[in-house]
């Protein structure tokens, strides 16, 4: 049965951002654009691999960004981002989203859902996106936790902040998330002011804590989720994310096809899903299989006992 519609607190809209473009995924944006677009405005973001790389052939974005185009809005985050062999690119990719939401285009708008490319949703996006308008918060992610509680984070190496700043700084997942225009012209101001360094997954979150903005995660079983949301979406804590116990993880792989091609591989109804990788080479799919594999069978095994 379809949610009944949601009226937003403010005007919202949602950017699906991806940096490769096949027919797979053109079909997932075409059928997340029809069904969320019951409920808000969906636009297409279009990541280019490097600069120079042409927009394909087949493919109409309504915005076209590159890390470069976050040097004049991010100017202190972008001059770390080309120091940084590290954490570059993908620890910047706040550039990409933070220009691509202050966009002219978008400047009607007062909260923006990213949904990268490899996340899915198995069920109607209409009925994700209308319960989700009644959500509060400046910032709404994945698996967010404080650092105490993850202490073997990868990218604690390369975090700096400021001083004073927060005690315990922030970390989250981003695949789909929002963000507010309060936090997005609160999180330039922040960065153009103090020096911020390291992954955006512990920046950005943690520049908000700094700020006093509200925090919550969109579903899960964590520090951060509301009572009422606990186990919405994707089940448990952060520590799952590396497990198959979960739909929402950063590894292993969920599924090979999208839930509009193939929704058998979608075990549990209604949840969102990450990773969904379409773009494999064969060698690069049997390498995730294999992966995937090891994973089920970890969670198998600890279920027997």
């Amino acid at each position: 049965m379809t949610t009944p519609l949601a009226t937003p607190s403010s005007r919202d809209c949602a950017v699906f951002l991806t940096h490769v473009w096949t027919p797979a995924v053109s079909d997932h944006y075409s059928r997340l654009k029809r069904e969320a677009g019951v409920v808000l405005d969906v636009y297409l973001a279009f990541q280019p691999s490097s600069s120079g790389v042409p927009v394909p052939t087949d493919m109409n974005p309504d915005i076209v960004i590159g890390l470069e185009q976050g040097a004049s809005l991010l100017p202190r985050r972008y001059a770390a981002y080309r120091k940084d062999s590290r954490e570059a690119p993908w620890g910047y990719v706040d550039l990409v989203w933070c220009t691509a939401f202050l966009d002219p285009l978008l400047s009607g708008y007062d909260r923006f859902w990213l949904v990268e490319y490899d996340v899915d949703f198995s069920g109607d996006w209409r009925d994700f996106f209308a319960e989700a308008a009644t959500f509060s918060g400046d910032l709404l992610a994945t698996r967010v936790r404080r650092r105490s509680d993850d202490p073997r984070y990868g990218h604690l190496g390369y975090f700096r902040m400021p001083e004073p700043a927060v005690e315990d700084p922030v970390i989250a997942l981003f695949p789909i998330s929002r963000l507010t225009r309060k936090l997005l012209e609160s999180y330039r101001a922040e960065l153009a002011a103090r020096d911020w360094q390291g992954h955006f997954e512990i920046v950005l979150p943690s520049v908000a804590a700094y700020l006093g903005l509200a925090i919550e995660e969109i579903g899960g079983d964590g520090p951060f989720t509301p009572p009422e949301r606990r186990n919405r979406f994707y089940r448990g804590p952060f520590d799952l994310m590396s497990t198959y116990e979960t739909t929402f993880n950063y590894r292993p792989v969920q599924s090979f096809h999208y839930f509009g091609e193939a929704p058998q591989n979608f075990r549990e109804p209604n949840q969102l899903y990450h990773p969904v990788k379409t773009d494999q080479s064969l060698w690069q799919s049997l390498r995730l299989l294999r992966e995937r594999s090891k994973h089920q069978w970890r969670t198998f095994k600890k279920r027997l006992r």
